[in-house]
């Protein structure tokens, strides 16, 4: 959850929106599709955490992850004390930093996840550029990568959480390669909320309408929806394996580091 939706819940994740609960069971799919070697010792680095519930739910899954690392320069100081205290006497290995650049020196990513971030980032070039000269991107790293797809989209949505753009397929695989990182999976997910984003979208609905998944309260649709959304993810995996892409709200790209010539 990003951290201005978070603080409208005034402390309370425990009830998740359920479009944040499928993209984790979609996080979970993609995960087993990155080119990592194999076995459970992995470095994770989630950049742009938000309130670190996915990394935390990420690592619940894969107990014998190395370390896990939350990044978010949004986090206050009281922020950080309350997730470092919180991860410690629960005996997670999760680090939490406000700056990439406070990972420390020897500590190599297996892979980067940059979930719904470069929509946030002006300039979101320079910023895959600055990534790959990190020292914790090592000769394997690999990123996956999710933003909110087409630009005819956005809306109040985006201005509320503020983003900059959307992304088409194309144009971020586009913006990977020409900048460091070399798609090799790709694709578009929840096609079953393309339909009310478009009527959102006609509607006009200003940002100061706008409450964001921070906001939701569970109520007696939450576990349709959730499994819909589910289902929906599942169809459109099965309907790739014959040939046939559907669009969707999100797109996704994992990608590998591309190394300087003559390395």
């Amino acid at each position: 959850m990003d951290l201005k939706e978070l603080r409208l819940t005034a402390g309370t994740v425990a009830a998740r929106h359920p479009w944040e609960l499928a993209r984790l069971v979609v996080l979970k799919d993609l995960l087993r599709k990155v080119d990592m070697p194999p076995g459970d010792q992995q470095r994770m680095v989630d950049l742009g955490s938000g309130d670190a519930f996915v990394i935390e739910q990420l690592l619940n899954a894969h107990p014998h992850w190395e370390a896990a690392v939350a990044v978010d320069i949004a986090f206050s100081d009281d922020e950080l004390q309350q997730l470092r205290t919180r991860f410690a006497n629960e005996g997670k290995a999760i680090v939490v930093f406000r700056d990439m650049a406070d990972i420390p020196d020897g500590f190599q990513a297996d892979c980067i996840l940059l979930l719904d971030v470069l929509e946030h980032i002006a300039d979101h070039e320079g910023f895959l550029q600055l990534l790959r000269t990190q020292p914790f991107i090592g000769p394997h790293t690999q990123l996956l990568v999710t933003v909110p797809a087409f630009q005819v989209l956005f809306g109040a949505h985006d201005m509320f959480v503020h983003h900059y753009r959307r992304y088409t397929r194309r144009q971020l695989c586009r913006t990977l390669a020409t900048n460091g990182w070399i798609p090799y999976r790709s694709g578009y997910f929840f096609f079953s909320l393309l339909g009310p984003r478009i009527l959102q979208k006609l509607q006009g609905s200003q940002p100061s309408a706008e409450r964001g998944t921070g906001a939701y309260r569970p109520g007696p649709l939450h576990g349709l929806i959730l499994g819909s959304l589910k289902l929906d993810y599942w169809l459109g995996q099965a309907l790739r394996t014959i040939g046939l892409r559907l669009p969707g709200l999100s797109t996704y790209a994992i990608c590998r580091v591309q190394h300087p010539q003559g390395q």
